[in-house]
């Protein structure tokens, strides 16, 4: 018994050392190393796999596969299967490696069973075109499709991040600014679609992939939608049959799948946001007719009073039952969206007129922080703030909103800038006056005579009998006194003697 169960483990050392030669899945050098180990040493085969899981020259995926002597399945033309990232509805997706290049994609493999679909196919394929016309920064990116051993396949870029759906799910629901981020960058890569001529027609959070950066990226065009498409529209559903996402699905697309445009690419868009904020979908159904009804019929739900009045009008822009009630292009969406948060972040800062030159950050830089109090109040377009000047001095200024397309959104030390040049020019002027008012003072007062005039008749003329350099007996001593008419007594000076 024991030797038949040593033959078999030889075998299955055999089988594994030959597979892994094969299909190129390690090194000729490091697959001699495990043949020694293996057939000298006596190592058992699982321990093997172990190892190589460990030392991360293999999955856990592929030894699963290789304990199951199907290791070809691993190997789709010039590309390396490593993990599953997840399944659609027409395959799986993988994380694999190009095996030249040594580059990580995301590959989508048709799966078996809808080989001999023809609508499948034609989905598929026409994902595929989809993918290879459009080129933007939100939109995942096609390298390549192709077919092996009757299995077909896209390339594409990996992205290493998490869906919307998932996100939500796992922390609830997003801040307003995350939100409204998300679907910001959403907007953009549909406008540029739609401007290529597709209309993606299964928008949802499942389909929206946040990168760890915070990029998003559209995925999954199976059901897209291509302009001047030689490929019938009928070949890929019969009359009557519908494609999409329920929960995120237009009215009008519901009823017509083929007269799905832009704007229902812009509902979806709105129930979306509508989810990231609240954690739910807009209508809730046991079935699909249920759920199909109620975006027809029911009222708009609202967002979370907290979301605030500007959003929620976006929103309901988006999402209203009628397409010709809502925005009419995505470019709508997002010039509106964008200045919703230029608003935002204007009302949280005060812009003062004027531009922030480089030297005013040295100003800040050399600031001892404790001098300034900055206390700003959001009051629709304006605010109100309370500097503590240099002297001691308190002023409170309103000052208007300003928006600007030059200037980025002002920072707290660029207002802290701000309000120091003003404070400061302000105690400029206010000691220039304070300048001119004393000289035109001195001026009348006689200060400035010829220098060949007595000293102490200039004296006597300006202070009286103010004392100077002593008391006022011993200037009247040493000065003499004024007469009624100004002329100075000498006699005085006798009288004193």
């Amino acid at each position: 018994m024991s030797a038949q169960l040593h033959i078999s483990d030889c075998a299955q050392q055999v089988r594994l050392l030959k597979q892994l030669r094969r299909f190129e899945l390690l090194d000729e050098e490091r697959i001699r190393e495990l043949e020694k180990e293996l057939l000298f040493d006596d190592v058992p085969v699982t321990v093997c796999l172990k190892q190589l899981i460990q030392s991360r020259e293999l999955t856990t995926f592929q030894a699963k596969t290789l304990l199951q002597d199907v290791a070809h399945q691993l190997v789709l033309g010039n590309y390396l299967l490593k993990k599953p990232l997840g399944a659609g509805g027409m395959g799986e997706v993988y994380l694999a490696e190009h095996r030249r290049m040594q580059r990580e994609v995301a590959l989508k493999v048709l799966a078996p069973k809808y080989v001999q679909d023809e609508e499948m196919r034609l989905r598929f394929q026409r994902e595929i075109r989809a993918l290879s016309r459009l080129s933007h920064p939100n939109i995942v990116t096609a390298f390549d499709a192709d077919e092996s051993d009757g299995t077909s396949f896209l390339v594409m870029e990996y992205v290493a991040g998490v869906d919307l759906a998932a996100l939500v799910k796992k922390n609830g629901a997003m801040s307003v600014s995350e939100a409204m981020n998300c679907i910001l960058q959403a907007a953009r890569g549909l406008d540029y679609a739609h401007r290529e001529g597709v209309i993606h027609r299964d928008i949802k959070p499942q389909n929206l992939l946040l990168s760890r950066e915070g990029q998003l990226k559209i995925l999954d065009l199976g059901l897209a939608r291509l302009d001047q498409d030689s490929m019938p529209e009928a070949c890929l559903t019969e009359t009557g049959s519908m494609m999409g996402t329920v929960d995120f699905m237009a009215p009008e697309q519901a009823m017509n799948t083929h007269t799905a445009d832009a704007r229902s690419d812009i509902y979806s868009l709105g129930s979306t946001l509508f989810y990231l904020l609240t954690g739910t979908t807009m209508y809730s159904g046991t079935t699909l007719v249920e759920k199909l009804f109620a975006h027809r019929d029911q009222p708009i739900p609202d967002l979370p009073e907290e979301v605030g009045h500007p959003l929620c009008e976006i929103y309901q822009s988006m999402v209203a039952k009628d397409p010709e009630n809502r925005f009419q292009s995505m470019q709508e969406v997002i010039q509106t969206l964008e200045q919703l948060i230029k608003n935002q972040q204007n009302q949280e800062t005060v812009l003062f007129p004027g531009v922030i030159r480089d030297s005013d950050w040295e100003q800040f830089d050399n600031l001892n922080h404790s001098e300034v109090n900055l206390k700003s109040t959001r009051v629709d377009y304006a605010a109100k703030e309370t500097v503590k000047g240099q002297a001691t001095m308190e002023s409170t200024v309103l000052i208007p909103m300003l928006t600007t397309n030059e200037r980025a959104p002002r920072t707290q030390k660029q207002e802290a800038v701000n309000l120091i040049s003003d404070s400061k020019s302000r105690w400029l002027t206010a000691r220039l006056l304070g300048a001119i008012v004393l000289l035109i003072f001195l001026g009348m007062t006689g200060q400035f005579f010829s220098d060949t005039e007595d000293r102490s008749e200039v004296s006597s003329k300006v202070a009286g009998h103010t004392e100077i350099d002593g008391s006022s007996a011993e200037f009247r001593k040493e000065a003499g006194a004024l007469s009624p008419d100004g002329n100075f007594n000498p006699l005085h000076r006798c009288s004193n003697k």
